[in-house]
């Protein structure tokens, strides 16, 4: 997740040992800080640990949620339909809603913030 972004909903941040990580474009990134931050999707609130890209980076996407997250929450896609469903606390699906407008109708899953009620994975602007 950007620094940016990061500072921007308050997120409390932890220095690291200057780890280095490769993106999801293959560039390699030097991590400074890291936040333990509680987001909420689609009305499921989780617990992540999330490290800071450096102010220089501009990742498509804010915030990528990894494998482990997908199968916490049990993600189920309609790949045909668009539509994504994960597994509430309750036991129950609930499906992500997307944001219609974003790059050109590109659906993305609309992600909500611990940091002040901020949106994380709106569209920024960082």
């Amino acid at each position: 997740m950007p620094i940016k972004l990061l500072r921007a909903i308050g997120a409390k941040m932890m220095r690291t040992n200057g780890m280095v990580i490769r993106t999801a474009t293959n560039a390699l990134a030097r991590i400074t800080h890291c936040a333990d931050l509680r987001i909420t999707v689609a009305g499921v609130p989780c617990d992540l640990w999330v490290y800071a890209l450096p102010a220089e980076y501009s990742p498509t996407y804010p915030m990528l949620l990894s494998r482990r997250w997908l199968q916490a929450v049990k993600v189920k896609g309609d790949y045909a339909g668009r539509r994504y469903y994960i597994m509430s606390g309750h036991g129950t699906r609930v499906q992500i809603l997307s944001d219609e407008n974003y790059k050109g109708g590109e659906q993305r899953p609309v992600i909500g913030g611990s940091g002040r009620g901020t949106r994380v994975a709106g569209d920024p602007g960082w």
